[in-house]
């Protein structure tokens, strides 16, 4: 919905996102950002649903056999699907990560933490993704290229 429309009938609109516990996009002009407009309970019950899901899935890698694990392992390849260039050592600690991550996010309702968790690991997956490059930056600097830095200009 345009946010002009918003703007002019405003209690039109709240009445019907109240009545059908639906989200509203409110879009800007000129590509600026736009707004999402629903009630605090659908909010709320969205921020529940995502702070027990993590739990559970936490408890069940702590406790789980073999088997629960491989099969949390898998869905997360699924949706990543860059996981499957980590180390296989790399991927238990972004599996262990994630789970903590999304589960502290859900309890504050706030996702950037885990936005920016999964930019850091796919950015990381595209490094192990190029053999070569991976090689050269694990190896170590014995003589650093160019000279020295000079430290901030005194003001």
């Amino acid at each position: 919905m345009p946010m002009a429309t918003f703007i002019r009938d405003y209690a039109t609109v709240l009445d019907q996102v109240e009545a059908s516990d639906d989200a509203v996009v409110l879009e800007r002009r000129a590509g600026r950002g736009s707004f999402v407009l629903a009630p605090i309970r659908r909010a709320e019950g969205d921020r529940h649903a995502v702070l027990a899901v993590a739990n559970v899935l936490r408890q069940a890698l702590a406790h789980g056999g073999g088997d629960l694990r491989a099969a949390i392992a898998a869905g997360l390849a699924d949706e990543y699907p860059w996981v499957s260039f980590l180390p296989t050592s790399e991927r238990a600690t972004f599996e262990h990560e994630l789970l903590e991550t999304l589960r502290a996010c859900a309890s504050l309702g706030r996702f950037t933490a885990f936005e920016n968790l999964i930019d850091s690991w796919q950015a990381t997956a595209e490094i192990w993704s190029d053999p070569e490059l991976a090689r050269r930056l694990m190896t170590p600097v014995i003589e650093p290229v160019g000279g020295d830095v000079s430290g901030p200009a005194d003001a």
